[in-house]
Order: structure tokens, then sequence, then C-alpha cells
């Protein structure tokens, strides 16, 4: 099979899309980045330069030249937030295969347009949500659907934002404005809840409180300087409450603003049952790092066994973290594994879910969300 040619939107030498997508895309057999697109022509060829891709890498400073380019298979979107929206639909519009990071777009309104765009065109598409693709993951759930530790009556998880605290970097500044839809809630909060319900199910009904505890925050350039000081309108504080479909067990997160404590976890997470307890330790954030730890206790038991949850050891020594669950979304799309990944539609699930948070915060009332 011929490699899948690939148009990255958004990738530059200080991009996300840099350590998560790149060096996946540029060790694939099934993959090869044939196409860059950036604000401008001249951008996208400086990023060539820099980055050392072929001197044949097209370069594109329209999203809708990208998209009528014949010779492009993948379209993938890294760029921010609330740009998701306009970059990615001509590329819909063209009937292109596209990869879109989440958030897929910067409102629930959008999100649904463009699945809708998406059925309409026949694309094939993906989100970002890689959290799924991650071992833990993927065993939390196999042990859980396997009955192991019996009927399921309480889910309670805690992590660390990373990007609500009272300072942060430059260039994560957009997380403090509501209007760019990129914040703890949408982006940290995503992922994380994500992750979770992927394993343990759906929410039958919840309800959030969440509020904003660092309304100042201030910008640190890369020497950890204080270059300004802005106002917050994001929520950096969240807690998430509900009752699981079909078991009814009891569901309970929060997600703090800061970086985990010198020395603590970065997420925790405990799964009980009847029969047994599963117990997850988490370094830093899950989709960022690895050392990931399980521990499945038998309820009046002294010992715990431990669950192997590593990564693949040949992709650990290839790859920065970020780029191997990235790479197992890759791996997947391309095999059209059905059910092995993340579409649009479950895209649209996650935005209800968080449309249904803030309304249950500004409500103050117990609600719940469809699920496409």
């Amino acid at each position: 099979m011929a490699p899948i040619r690939v148009g990255i939107l958004g990738l530059s030498a200080s991009s996300w899309a840099k350590n998560a997508h790149l060096p996946y895309l540029l060790q694939s057999p099934n993959h090869t980045v044939a196409a860059l697109c950036n604000s401008s022509v001249e951008a996208a060829k400086k990023a060539v330069a820099s980055l050392s891709l072929p001197p044949e890498t097209k370069t594109y400073g329209s999203p809708a030249d990208l998209a009528a380019d014949p010779d492009i298979d993948l379209v993938v979107c890294s760029v921010r937030v609330d740009r998701h929206y306009e970059t990615i639909k001509p590329a819909i519009e063209a009937g292109k295969t596209c990869f879109v990071e989440w958030p897929l777009a910067s409102s629930y309104d959008q999100a649904k347009e463009l699945l809708e765009l998406s059925k309409k065109s026949g694309s094939k598409v993906m989100v970002g949500l890689q959290g799924q693709t991650t071992p833990v993951v993927r065993k939390l759930k196999q042990v859980i659907e396997s009955g192991r530790i019996g009927r399921l009556l309480s889910v309670h998880a805690s992590s660390e934002g990373l990007i609500g605290g009272p300072t942060m970097s430059e260039g994560v500044s957009y997380a403090v404005d509501k209007k760019v839809g990129g914040n703890m809630l949408t982006i940290a909060g995503g992922h994380f809840f994500d992750s979770l319900l992927y394993a343990v199910g759906e929410l039958a009904s919840l309800n959030a409180t969440m509020s904003i505890q660092h309304p100042k925050v201030n910008l640190l350039d890369p020497q950890g300087k204080t270059v300004k000081t802005v106002e917050r309108d994001t929520y950096d504080h969240i807690s998430l409450q509900g009752k699981l479909a079909g078991s009814g067990a009891s569901f309970a997160a929060t997600l703090g603003g800061s970086s985990p404590l010198k020395g603590q976890p970065g997420q925790t997470w405990r799964i009980a049952g009847d029969k047994a307890v599963i117990e997850v330790s988490v370094p830093s954030f899950l989709q960022l790092s690895s050392g990931t730890t399980m521990t499945l206790r038998d309820w009046g038991s002294d010992e715990g066994e431990s669950v192997d949850v590593s990564d693949p050891t040949d992709l650990i020594d290839k790859l920065p973290y970020p780029a191997i669950p990235v790479g197992n979304l890759y791996d997947a799309f391309a095999k059209d594994g059905k059910g092995e990944y993340p579409d649009w539609e479950w895209a649209v699930r996650r935005h209800a879910l968080l449309q249904a948070m803030v309304d249950s915060e500004q409500n103050g009332e117990r609600t719940s969300y469809t699920a496409v």
C-alpha cells in the first residue's frame, strides 16, 4: 500500500504538532508528510526548513488550497482551537479524510455543524482524544468488562489541569479567554473525562460545580519571568459528579488548576467493584507522560496485584511520549478499525458533556447529555 500523503495545518517549530504528530509521521512506513499549510506560504516554507523536511514538501498559505490538492489523502488540523472550524471546513467540503485535534471546535454548535458536513461529504474523520489508545485505559476497560472486580460501585478520580493555575506560559495565554474555546475545561477536562468515561461507561445524569479561583494570571516567558498579568474568565477548578448508565455506579471527578505537587502523581483513579478495587496513578497528565501504574486489589486482601500497563518498548525508545498515543490514533485510523478510534460523532458526544456541565453550573441543577 502506498503511504498516506498527509497535509498538516499548523505545523511549526514551536507547535504542539512538532512534538505530538511529526515524530510519529516521520518514522511511519504508512504515512508521508506531503504538505504544510500555515498562515502564509512563507511561514510554511520556513517551517519546512526549520524542521528539516524534504524540500519537495508542498507549502500553502490557504486551507482551501490545501484542500484542493488532489495529492493529499489526509488533512491534519493542529491549529489553535478557535481556528479549527474555519481551517478544516474546506477539507471536509472537498471530501478529504480529516484528523482534527481535540476539541473538535470552539463550541458545541460548531462541532455539530462539522459532523453534519462530514456526513454530507462522506469524509472519514477522527478527533484527537488519544487517551483512549493508552494501555492503561484499554486495560481498565478490559478488566471492568471481564467482571474481575465484580459489580461496579464507584469511580473516583482527581487530576491537575496544568493550564488553570495562577501562572502559565505566555504561549498558552489563550486558555484564559472563553471566546477562544480552548481552556482547562475543554482541553484538559475533555481529555480527562473522556479517558475515564471511555473505560467505565457514559453518565446517565450529572451535576457540575465549577469556579474561577485565579481570576488574575501571570504570564511567564521561557525563562519563567512574568511578562504580563491578564484576567481569566474560564473555569480553573472543576468538579463533576453523576451516576453511570447501566451500572448505576457513582462517579466523582475533580480537576484542579495547577501542576502536580513535587513527588506526587498528577492523576489518581480509584474504581471500586463489589469484588475488587483498581487504583491508577499517573505521574503527570495521561496524554503527556509515561510511567503510569495500575494496581488490582481484592477486598480484604493485604496484597495488591500490579497490572502491566506499560507502553511498547520500541515506541518509548523511538518517540517522545506525546507522540506515542497520537501515533496509536494514526495507526488505528489507517486500518479503519471501526470502534478503534474516536470519530466526530464521539467528539460531539464529548462536546455535549461539556455543554451539560456548563449548564449544570449555571443553573445549579442535575442534568444529562445526549450521546449522538
